[in-house]
Order: C-alpha cells, then sequence, then structure tokens
C-alpha cells in the first residue's frame, strides 16, 4: 500500500468537497439576498 497515495488522494477529495460547498453557500446567500431585495 502507498500511503502517500492515498494521504493525497483524500487532500483532492477534502479541497473539492470544501470548494463545493463554499460555492454552494456563496450561491444561497446571493439567492436570498436578491430574493429579499426584490
Amino acid at each position: 500500500m502507498h500511503n502517500s497515495v492515498s494521504f493525497g488522494q483524500f487532500f483532492f477529495v477534502v479541497v473539492v468537497f470544501t470548494f463545493l460547498l463554499r460555492t454552494l453557500l456563496l450561491w444561497a446567500r446571493w439567492k436570498l439576498l436578491k430574493q429579499g431585495t426584490t
């Protein structure tokens, strides 16, 4: 087993997950703000 490879894959998954989560939160907040002003 290669621990470095598994750690790299885990790190990549965490980065992608956090990026998608932040994008989703920003999109939801933008939609709520747009809904409130309209």
